[in-house]
């Protein structure tokens, strides 16, 4: 289980009060439970992985407004007025995000019910000139041509996107105990060969104003990322669930970068292998005043990496 506490920054669409909120709780999946392919040995299943992850590492962070769109992790949220089930890709990366539309130009095949902007009774698109769409932002494409709403596009690598218009809608649980107004991109152009049905979209969770748990005014939130062979787990926002002794589980602070201020980073202080402690400088471990090092935990990462200077220290 891990889980980290930021200082929130909610859009003027909402008035959040941490104190009062009530916990939030959605279902967490593996994305290997909505895959026909199943995986019994896990050397094909990790190389498959490795595969998908390679091609794509070297955009994950750089000053560009490229992306990855992989990860292994789908949440369960309800989607406008009539709470339509979805299943969005689950990205700690990600600080915008987005599900597909219908009316669309181009959408790849998913298996959830496609989200109709034109159905939801809370949907409303955000006019050219809201504050909310005058901020620079790499995602924030403005105004087109004579339109008079928001428009927003995400490059991804390996030439994936998702255009369309930022709009506004209600988000919940399963039984509708709980929902918020959020902003999103209502996805009219999605193209790309790693967009697949087992998801409509992404679930942005970067330490970011336009990411959902800012959006929400979740000040802190959690998530146990459950194993392949397990049915699924819980994603909870506000409040941080309490541990029985005999759970097997712990809690991790998450830290921050003064060069990467949207990634998440993850005290370690080592690594022991057989017994041994790898001989690695303790301060490589860690973040330094030119925000250098550390290390990075990100869902939309497939495989745990280490710099070649670390791997030959482990053999």
């Amino acid at each position: 289980m891990l889980y980290m506490v930021t200082n929130t920054l909610p859009l003027s669409a909402a008035n959040h009060n941490a104190s009062s909120s009530p916990t939030i709780m959605l279902p967490i999946y593996h994305i290997s439970k909505f895959l026909e392919t199943n995986y019994t040995n896990n050397e094909p299943f990790s190389l498959a992985r490795l595969g998908r992850d390679e091609t794509t590492q070297a955009t994950r962070y750089p000053n560009t407004t490229l992306l990855k769109s992989t990860g292994e992790y789908v949440v369960e949220i309800g989607l406008g007025s009539e709470g339509l089930i979805a299943h969005l890709l689950f990205d700690t990366g990600s600080t915008f995000m987005w599900w597909q539309c219908l009316p669309s130009s181009s959408c790849y095949n998913q298996e959830d019910t496609f989200y109709d902007s034109e159905l939801s009774g809370t949907y409303q698109e955000v006019n050219c000139f809201d504050e909310v769409c005058n901020i620079e932002l790499p995602f924030i494409d403005g105004c087109l041509d004579e339109e008079e709403v928001c428009n927003y596009k995400i490059q991804y690598s390996n030439n994936r996107r998702s255009i369309g218009i930022m709009a506004n809608d209600k988000v919940s649980n399963e039984d509708g105990s709980w929902s918020e107004y959020v902003y999103f991109g209502c996805g009219r152009n999605n193209t790309g060969d790693a967009f697949h049905g087992t998801y409509s979209g992404v679930l942005a969770f970067a330490f970011d104003p336009y990411s959902f748990p800012f959006q929400v005014g979740a000040t802190r939130f959690s998530f146990c990322l459950d194993s392949i062979e397990n049915d699924g787990s819980a994603l909870y926002l506000h409040k941080i669930p309490t541990f029985q002794n005999d759970d097997v589980a712990f809690v991790v602070p998450l830290l921050h970068s003064s060069t990467r201020p949207q990634a998440y980073y993850l005290g370690l202080k080592g690594i022991t292998i057989a017994g041994k402690k790898v001989p690695i400088s303790a301060n490589k471990w860690k973040i330094n005043s030119a925000g250098q090092y550390g290390v990075m935990i990100d869902s939309g990462t497939l495989i745990t990496r280490y710099t070649i200077c670390w791997i030959h220290a482990m053999r």
